[in-house]
């Protein structure tokens, strides 16, 4: 894996997948959603999200986000939301599965080198977070490679001066 030529790599991915699945799987819980278009309807729902937790129920949550994004259209559309699908969109937070995702950035630090990889994003952490964390997280890893990356090239030049 040392092949890349990059002074610092920032992985946003599965780690597992980037790893070819080495030491195992990660646990996700996917979802899809499945989009209506609801003619002649102003608005179907009286929230952006309404959960539904029931049995009786084969979805988790609709969405409708014409309440938050201000839309101005005929009718509407609301987002059926499904679970078990075969995507990562949630982490299974269990002690072995932080442990099997530590075990793979400590393994990718290493073979990536560990002064210069770092993990950003709910993939590569392996964290269910909302997206205002999410962006918090992405400023934070930019500021760091800002500063190790000004270490990185001030070295280059005292080493060739």
């Amino acid at each position: 894996m040392r092949r890349e030529r990059a002074d610092l790599i920032v992985l946003t991915c599965p780690l597992d997948d980037f790893a070819g699945a080495s030491f195992g799987r990660l646990d996700w819980r996917g979802i899809v959603v499945r989009s209506i278009h609801v003619p002649h309807v102003e608005y179907a729902q009286s929230a952006m999200v309404v959960n539904y937790h029931a049995l009786e129920y084969p979805f988790i949550r609709i969405h409708e986000t014409k309440h938050a994004s201000g839309q101005q259209c005929e009718g509407t559309v609301l987002g059926f939301e499904f679970t078990n699908a075969p995507t990562r969109y949630y982490p299974i937070e269990l002690p072995e599965n932080r442990a099997l995702n530590t075990r793979y950035q400590d393994h990718l630090r290493e073979a990536l080198g560990s002064r210069r990889t770092y993990f950003a994003g709910r993939l590569a952490n392996y964290l269910y977070i909302d997206m205002d964390d999410c962006m918090r997280q992405a400023l934070d890893c930019a500021q760091e490679l800002i500063s190790d990356l000004d270490r990185v090239t001030d070295g280059r030049a005292g080493a060739s001066a």
